[in-house]
């Protein structure tokens, strides 16, 4: 599959069906200099392309494990 989203509320609904539908995803930006294996990609690609500012914020606590 290849998804293109426009609006961080279509990457929301995209990775919400895709955890239901339990399919494996890679997102990828705006897909420049990206090397695939010829083998190709399980799952779906998300393509961020449309998306023309993003912001990634990442809520992690590594010393609670």
């Amino acid at each position: 599959f290849f998804v293109t989203v426009a609006s961080d509320s279509q990457l929301k609904d995209a990775l919400l069906k895709l955890k239901e539908l339990e399919i494996p995803y890679f997102i990828i930006g705006k897909g420049s200099n990206l090397l695939v294996s010829d083998k190709g990609i399980e799952g779906a690609v998300i393509s961020l392309s449309l998306i023309d500012d993003i912001k990634v914020q990442v809520k992690v606590n590594l010393f609670d494990q």
